[in-house]
């Protein structure tokens, strides 16, 4: 489990990019995925967008900054 004092790492990852399930200070659960490269990383979010489409079940999906 990793301590980092903003999250703790409850499971590692589920496919080739690093990342794993964390759990927040205010109890939210997220799965992150690191991906080597940034533009890979961004390529991923308007697709998902797209899937989020209304009546359509998914996760949301965002890209932020790797801290």
């Amino acid at each position: 489990m990793l301590k980092n004092g903003r999250r703790v790492q409850l499971e590692g990852k589920k496919g080739l990019n690093p990342g794993g399930l964390f759990q927040a200070p205010d109890c939210s659960q997220w799965y992150c995925r690191f991906p080597a490269d940034e533009n890979v990383a961004k390529s991923e979010v308007p697709p998902s967008k797209l899937y989020c489409a209304p009546g359509r079940p998914a996760e949301e999906v965002s890209g932020c900054g790797r801290r």
